[in-house]
């Protein structure tokens, strides 16, 4: 696991390599089962499941799923279950205390909501928007070698744009209400469904310990 920490102009980390080898191997076995067209969402069925524009047009395009309402228990899923691990392993913990900027550091999450995203069309994008959470998790998975060109993400703030570019196994943390894009994918001539760009959303939030709900969303 390779971590580096930016402070400037807002505090973000950049994680590769996150996940083990064996790790990986288990995660793509269920993105395949989840992969076939008819198991997603889309913004077409789900018109308010997104963020908006200034006049209510949605402003991603790709296919979707809310893991936390797949799995009645986190420990049922590999992507659930391995994907603790951005808590659990320390990242917002003593082990990175010293390099850690104060936004992160002794940071306390009790819930996380999981959304994976499947952009596979030519045009796939999410325009520029801010979540709201209090940290956001990004994680990258494709194929290898890559069947697309694109797909990278900017975070904005005030008048800078930082380019991010996307890697397999590479994890993105950053405040939720910094501004970001996922750029438009462009498919390549041997692209089959599948073989596009995968994106784990942990939306990670702090509130009050009497208000924390049950089942799979509470990580206490």
């Amino acid at each position: 696991m390779k971590v580096r920490h930016y402070d400037n102009p807002f505090p973000f980390m950049v994680i590769d390599e996150f996940y083990s080898s064996e790790e990986l191997k288990r995660i793509w076995c269920e993105l395949e089962f989840l992969s076939p067209e008819h198991k997603w969402d889309t913004t077409e069925s789900n018109p308010e499941d997104g963020a908006l524009s200034e006049n209510g047009q949605q402003l991603k395009q790709n296919r979707f799923r809310w893991l936390d309402s797949i799995y009645r228990r986190c420990e049922d899923s590999d992507i659930l279950t391995f994907s603790r691990k951005i808590l659990e392993n320390e990242i917002f913990g003593d082990t990175f205390l010293s390099h850690n900027h104060w936004f992160f550091r002794g940071l306390k999450v009790n819930i996380c909501h999981t959304l994976l995203s499947y952009y596979g069309e030519t045009g796939d994008q999410y325009k520029r928007h801010y979540d709201y959470a209090s940290v956001t998790c990004l994680t990258w998975f494709y194929k290898e070698p890559k069947q697309f060109d694109g797909g990278d993400l900017s975070l904005y703030y005030n008048n800078d744009r930082i380019d991010i570019s996307i890697m397999n196994n590479r994890i993105l943390i950053f405040p939720s209400s910094i501004d970001h894009q996922a750029h438009p994918i462009t498919t390549k001539p041997d692209f089959k469904d599948g073989d596009g760009r995968y994106c784990l959303s942990q939306f990670l939030y702090i509130i009050p310990e009497d208000m924390v709900p049950g089942g799979n969303f509470s990580w206490k």
